[in-house]
């Protein structure tokens, strides 16, 4: 993402501007900063384009592994047939294990499509769908945030969405991830577009429902774009009725179900591998991540109401999204990055170190899942500390109900 080196803050500022340091005063080249970005991304897109095709060979490999839930969903509602297997209306369903489809109804009619396509054509479709998804969501909140509308900017946004290994976790395994990567991109620019962002976000998946709370106190421009969803709603429950009929008796079973696995990166199921022994530290880590997530989701929705304040709303709900289920998977981090984006051209140079460093932290965690869990608190945190006004050449931010 572009950075105007003028209104860097303190000593770095000072040294980019210095006339006497060749080596930094090419920095300062705008064509520079795009020819080392576009490297870096064709390096990325190699290196992982090249892991992606090993895994997708491999039987073990994983590859489609959630998106085969909605592929197999959409052949059940185009036959007719209810998505959710009956054992999932049995009793608690265990986070992780057997593939079954666990979202609304809505995601799987709209990869309808897909389900005359074999499994592994459709999950190529899907890959790319959400690849595009994902650099549009992070273009359009660093846009949003105030960067520039430039070849610069949109290089930018390639490196950061390649190098963010959440992302590639999420086209990996062919989760949602990247469509609510969009839906958050979308929901930061505030007013209609905050309320269709978080509604697409709600509709898509369960637990960002969360999003729909600060959305519904910012206020008429919200609502109107959470309105839009409405006819879509509409006919889909119109379309098949039965489908949403058991997707509600399904809910109170997802959220009883087990959720202690290697993979969660849930605080109380890291707590619970690092201390097996202490399992009434685990539930006090448990609730305190539940009180933590109720009270930044609560404060989302008083920011939302007060101008100006959307950004940090949608911020605060983000982490509400990230602590209050019971199972967060590593490509759930995907939906920080916009977020991320949206507060870059507002850092002060200290302040996009710290980001960077946060952001570098998530994609060693791939391989560590604490210090991704850290990382993605400390971007998070970050994200908040920009504030409104910490670089004077950024936009105003969007009041909350305005028009966008």
């Amino acid at each position: 993402m572009a950075v105007n080196p003028a209104s860097a803050s303190g000593s770095a500022g000072r040294l980019l501007a210095g006339p006497g340091v060749p080596g930094l005063r090419t920095l300062r080249s705008a064509r520079f900063r795009l020819v080392v970005a576009l490297t870096l991304a064709t390096v990325a897109a190699l290196v992982l384009g090249s892991v992606l095709l090993r895994q997708a060979s491999d039987p073990n490999g994983q590859f489609a592994f959630d998106f085969a839930a909605y592929h197999a969903a959409a052949l059940d509602l185009a036959a007719g047939r209810s998505p959710y297997d009956p054992q999932m209306l049995a009793g608690p369903i265990p986070s992780q294990g057997e593939v079954l489809y666990k979202y609304p109804p809505l995601l799987a009619q709209v990869l309808t499509p897909l389900a005359a396509l074999p499994l592994n054509a459709a999950a190529a479709i899907w890959l790319v769908a959400q690849g595009l998804m994902i650099l549009a969501g992070v273009w359009l909140a660093a846009r949003a945030g105030g960067a520039a509308q430039s070849a610069e900017t949109l290089a930018g946004v390639a490196v950061a969405a390649m190098f963010f290994l959440p992302c590639f976790d999420t086209l990996w395994k062919g989760n949602v991830s990247g469509v609510l990567a969009l839906a958050v991109g979308v929901a930061i620019a505030g007013g209609a577009a905050g309320g269709f962002g978080a509604a697409a976000a709600a509709l898509v998946k369960t637990t960002p429902v969360v999003l729909l709370l600060p959305a519904i106190a910012a206020g008429r421009g919200s609502w109107l774009g959470m309105a839009a969803w409405l006819p879509m709603v509409a006919l889909s429950i119109v379309a098949s009725p039965g489908a949403w009929h058991d997707f509600v008796r399904v809910l109170p079973n997802l959220v009883t179900g087990a959720s202690v696995y290697a993979t969660n990166v849930a605080p109380h199921s890291l707590v619970a591998f690092a201390w097996p022994a202490a399992p009434a530290l685990v539930e006090a880590v448990r609730l305190a991540a539940l009180g933590a997530g109720g009270a930044a989701l609560l404060r989302a929705a008083l920011l939302a109401r007060r101008p100006g304040r959307w950004p940090a709303a949608v911020t605060l709900a983000v982490a509400a999204l990230l602590l209050l289920p019971s199972a967060t998977w590593y490509h759930y981090l995907a939906v920080v990055l916009p977020v991320a984006a949206f507060h870059w051209p507002r850092l002060p140079a200290r302040g996009r170190v710290g980001l960077l460093a946060a952001g570098t932290a998530v994609s060693f965690g791939l391989v560590w899942l604490p210090l991704a869990a850290a990382g993605a608190a400390a971007m998070l945190v970050v994200s908040l500390w920009a504030g409104v006004g910490s670089r004077p050449d950024a936009r105003p931010l969007p009041a909350a109900g305005a028009a966008t």
